[in-house]
């Protein structure tokens, strides 16, 4: 018997995701593509081909975040997806390479006490998020390769890409993923991007040997039309690309991948072959030209459970995998459903059978009744962890409603009024609240119930009584006298979306 390691098994995969919209925001344009996933679903394993993808659309809109938000929400409804994953692509990064002394005891901790080397010099580290990888260890050291982007911009992309159905899965240079392609492990690979103001590269020998980095042009390709053939400025970026690029020795060969707009393919791919001194396989991936390095981002997903370096706020990443756990569990549960209703239905066709043919199929009874034993067994399994899992899934959500409500009413009070009891009543999202206080007059009241009604979250606010306290009470200041408060209840509903 086949031994499945557990540790192959994709959880995008597990999780059924089908079709991931890669969003590469481009220097004067925001490219979008819906990829879709062809490969049997019962195909879990890390593995998968390019040829397993096809793109089902694609569109470039002007580099404006704000239209974003319209954006997603179209092919949520056009493609009728309850979850639209996204995968994010950024240009505008630093790129860093690094080597730490094997003898380092702790490599993470080292990149996080020595973080300010990887940011501006003379710039605050808060205005800075970055991620890295390890490309390569030995004996003698081991080599990093850090993305650093300005923190504001990440969460702007963020904010724009944020919405109910959404999911970023990552935001990372999407040149990356060559790096870290398992494919690739045994060549040497060039990666090439061609974007509208510089040329991105991204080296890898098989020795694992890695370099990365970017060359700008005099003037933008825009700028540049059809006619003009020549195209200096991508000439003279190419054969500064291919002097780096002469480390690989003479007699190897190597594989070039090539993500450009497509009236330049044609150029680059001759320049590539006659330039260098190898002997170049030229990858033809049948897309439009420009998806290449989201092609390749997009696998990065599908065979190693990540997109290698993530940018995304720790905030958001968590919440990316909350949302991919609760749909491996789903699917789990439905699996086990249908496998539950296939014993059934075997259950029920072998009973007929041997309801007709008892007096021969003495020993078919014995193993069927045993079955049915099973089939309980696993009923009864399944039933337990749906209910443990729904109790989770409310204690989870409650703490958090609870925890919201109380931040929220510590707005409404001042040092001229308190509140004495609280009392939520959930009913599904929204909850009943009761609070009563004392104040000092029924102005006080009366700015307590304005301040509720302002907020967002709190609505149907109504006074239930506000009388005068003869009891001696105090509260605020240590030296503030007895004297007569006013007592006040009311009651409004909270909403926890």
């Amino acid at each position: 018997m086949q031994i499945i390691n557990l540790n192959k098994l994709n959880i995008s995969k597990i999780a059924g995701i089908k079709k991931i919209l890669t969003i590469d925001i481009l220097d004067d344009s925001i490219r979008i593509a819906l990829f879709q996933r062809k490969e049997n679903i019962f195909k879990l394993s890390n593995k998968t081909s390019i040829s397993n993808f096809s793109v089902i659309s694609i569109e470039i809109v002007t580099r404006n975040f704000d239209l974003i938000p319209q954006v997603l929400q179209k092919y949520l409804i056009d493609y009728k997806l309850k979850n639209l994953y996204v995968l994010i692509g950024i240009n505008d990064c630093l790129y860093q390479k690094l080597n730490i002394p094997s003898d380092n005891e702790d490599d993470d901790m080292w990149l996080l006490e020595n973080e300010g080397k990887f940011i501006p010099e003379g710039r605050p580290k808060s205005e800075f998020i970055f991620s890295y990888r390890k490309i390569k260890g030995d004996d003698n050291s081991h080599q990093y390769l850090v993305i650093t982007a300005r923190k504001d911009y990440i969460e702007n992309i963020i904010k724009s890409c944020s919405g109910k159905g959404i999911n970023i899965l990552a935001i990372t240079p999407f040149i990356t993923s060559s790096l870290i392609d398992s494919d690739l492990n045994e060549n040497n690979s060039l990666f090439i991007n061609v974007l509208n103001n510089k040329i991105q590269y991204a080296q890898k020998d098989i020795e694992n040997n890695f370099s990365i980095g970017e060359i700008y042009f005099s003037e933008s390709l825009s700028s540049i039309t059809n006619e003009d053939i020549s195209i200096p400025i991508l000439h003279d970026a190419l054969t500064k690309l291919t002097q780096l690029y002469f480390n690989i020795k003479p007699s190897s060969s190597v594989r070039v991948f090539i993500s450009c707009p497509n009236q330049f393919i044609d150029l680059i791919r001759e320049f590539i072959s006659s330039s260098l001194y190898a002997s170049v396989n030229l990858v033809d991936n049948k897309l439009d030209s420009g998806l290449v390095s989201a092609l390749y981002a997009v696998r990065s997903i599908f065979s190693n459970n990540e997109a290698g370096f993530n940018l995304l706020t720790e905030e958001e990443y968590k919440a990316g995998w909350d949302v991919l756990e609760k749909q491996v569990w789903l699917n789990i549960t439905i699996a086990g459903g249908v496998i539950i209703m296939v014993l059934m239905l075997l259950s029920n066709l072998l009973t007929l059978k041997l309801e007709t043919s008892q007096s021969n199929y003495q020993d078919e009874s014995t193993e069927l009744s045993s079955k049915q034993d099973e089939l309980k067994k696993l009923e009864d399994e399944n039933r337990h962890f749906k209910t443990n899992l729904d109790i989770l899934y409310k204690l989870k959500e409650k703490k958090s409603v609870y925890s919201s409500i109380l931040f929220e009413l510590d707005k409404i009070t001042n040092s001229r009024s308190c509140l004495t009891d609280i009392e939520a009543m959930p009913d599904s999202l929204i909850f009943d609240v009761n609070i009563a206080g004392l104040a000092h007059n029924q102005s006080d009241v009366a700015d307590i119930i304005r301040k509720v009604e302002s907020l967002r979250k709190f609505s149907n606010v109504t006074l239930l009584y506000s009388s005068s306290d003869n009891e001696s009470n105090s509260f605020g200041n240590a030296d503030t006298v007895s004297k007569n408060l006013i007592k006040y209840s009311m009651r409004f509903k909270y909403s926890g979306n």
